[in-house]
């Protein structure tokens, strides 16, 4: 009997030194999970003032996913994979 581990969605958007803001112009955007396949499997609104780094990060660690990959439009921002 095999089983399955859901794993938290590791967000990889919060910009170090000079790396790109991948939060601007695609923070208002709902976050998207997409299994192994493009399936969506999961639809997170968008906080009413639109996302920032920290509660980005909240969503990612709050819901457990098995081989997804985070979405803020088409801006990617995770995986569990990571």
């Amino acid at each position: 009997m095999s089983r399955r581990f859901e794993s938290q969605l590791h967000c990889i958007a919060r910009p170090r030194g000079s790396e790109k803001d991948i939060l601007a112009g695609n923070d208002t955007y709902d976050l998207v999970v997409k299994d192994q396949d493009g399936k969506q499997v999961a639809k997170i609104p968008s906080p009413p003032k639109g996302w920032t780094y920290d509660t980005l990060e909240v969503a990612c660690a709050e819901n457990g996913f098995w081989c997804a990959d985070g979405y803020l439009g088409d801006q990617w921002i995770g995986s569990t994979e990571i």
